[in-house]
């Protein structure tokens, strides 16, 4: 694998939204701003901390917009994000799949 620097990796998860975040120097307040999205929200998106998450056609909003102000794809962030959101909210419903590794 190459270490070029301008294609990154693709985020996927909140933490890594969180390091992109910083890395462009871009507040958590700055987005509340820009996105409307509640703080509450933001914060629970990069710590992944899914209970305190509204329903998930919601997170997909924000996650769109979290990449748009970002100029990240949003698909890879959106995609993965919800999935573990679905086996959070669905322990056992994913298992199947999961266990063939």
């Amino acid at each position: 694998s190459k270490a070029a620097p301008t294609p990154v990796a693709p985020v996927t998860s909140g933490p890594e939204l969180r390091e992109v975040r910083e890395r462009q120097g871009v507040s958590i307040e700055y987005l509340v701003e820009i996105t409307r999205v509640r703080k509450t929200y933001l914060q629970a998106i990069e710590a992944e901390n899914f209970s305190a998450l509204p329903a998930g056609v919601f997170i997909r909003g924000f996650l769109n917009q979290l990449a748009r102000e970002l100029h990240i794809p949003a698909e890879p962030l959106v995609s993965s994000f919800l999935k573990r959101y679905e086996e959070w909210k669905n322990p056992g419903a994913l298992s199947s799949a999961t266990k063939s590794r």
